[in-house]
């Protein structure tokens, strides 16, 4: 199951408290804190993704040792 991270709705000045929950992608995002029932909304991130190209390892054995 993914991850999702949600952040508080709040006054401008106010520090956005961030939580992460466990959550089926087939259930749709909280509009609303899942214990308090304070209004949150849904952080967009990234993944960890793996970028580049791989790395190609080959091993040679050295038969005259």
């Amino acid at each position: 199951m993914p991850t999702y991270t949600y952040k508080k709705l709040g006054s401008d000045g106010e520090f956005p408290e961030i939580f992460e929950i466990y959550q089926s992608m087939k259930d749709s995002a909280f509009t609303h804190h899942p214990q308090t029932g304070v209004p949150v909304q849904r952080v967009i991130s990234g993944g960890g993704g793996i970028l580049g190209k791989p790395i190609k390892r080959s091993t040679t054995i050295n038969k005259s040792l």
